[in-house]
């Protein structure tokens, strides 16, 4: 791992132990922003890889409180992160469970054996990660299939919303830890460069676009108005269904799996 790469890793590992040491409280509507975008990503990987009854794995799983559509639906659920202390809080308050097993290791260099799942999914920490391009091959590697939801680094939105985070303009409480002196993948990813990289790895790829307002802007109107919230969230959703601006409104839902091999 290169030297950015390790600088990176370090201020992620710092950044989360410390939020785990300090209990890892969000405030309460964040995490009903989170519930409300992940139940959409989640049903899309179900009707697109297929989620009841595999075997899946959870990269940057964090406090795996967003893991509980997996632990109904999955025949086993491993959720993986760097932080052990985020791990920890998951399990002080839920326990653990037969098909269920959080592990500390890095995205980069995953800790399994080829083909250990059938799929791979990242829920929002893949930008934290220093190399995309290294953990989906590692993803490729340990599963038939893989998902992720990241920013949009092409959406028109998405920009603005940035512009607005660097003059100060969000809410501080939902800062989690400050990225100001390492360089980081906080613009997001392009859906253009995603499937460029995976046209020669022999995989099926399909890009969908989710309405996703900034989660320190998003958890702010939930606070106000949970009302208001769905109704700019309904509002986003059909802009993601124009085809002509769709991709200037969502965040990217990028779904990879292998190919077939024909005998």
């Amino acid at each position: 791992m290169s030297s950015p790469d390790l600088i990176v890793k370090k201020a992620n590992l710092e950044a989360y132990n410390n939020l785990g040491a300090s209990g890892g409280k969000k405030e309460a509507f964040w995490s009903k922003v989170e519930d409300f975008n992940y139940c959409i990503a989640y049903s899309l990987v179900e009707k697109q890889v297929g989620i009841k009854d595999k075997c899946v794995c959870e990269l940057g799983a964090g406090t795996a409180a967003h893991l509980k559509w997996y632990k109904r639906d999955c025949r086993e659920i491993v959720g993986l992160d760097i932080s052990r202390q985020m791990l920890n809080l998951y399990l002080k308050t839920e326990g653990n469970s037969p098909n269920f097993n959080l592990i500390t290791g890095d995205a980069l260099t995953l800790p399994f054996k080829s083909d250990a799942f059938d799929v791979v999914t990242i829920y929002q920490s893949a930008h934290h990660f220093p190399n995309i391009y290294t953990c989906m091959d590692e993803m490729l590697r340990v599963a038939g299939a893989f998902a992720f939801l990241e920013p949009n680094k092409d959406s028109s939105l998405h920009r603005l919303t940035e512009w607005l985070h660097e003059r100060g303009m969000f809410d501080k409480r939902f800062e989690v830890h400050n990225y100001r002196t390492v360089e980081y993948n906080r613009s997001g990813f392009s859906a253009l460069q995603i499937k460029y990289f995976l046209k020669k790895k022999n995989v099926d790829v399909k890009v969908y676009y989710i309405f996703q307002l900034p989660r320190e802007v998003s958890a702010s109107i939930m606070r106000k108005s949970p009302f208001l919230f769905r109704i700019l969230n309904l509002f986003g959703q059909a802009f993601t269904h124009i085809p002509l601006v769709k991709s200037q409104f969502g965040s990217l839902l990028v779904i990879a799996q292998k190919e077939k091999e024909i005998a």
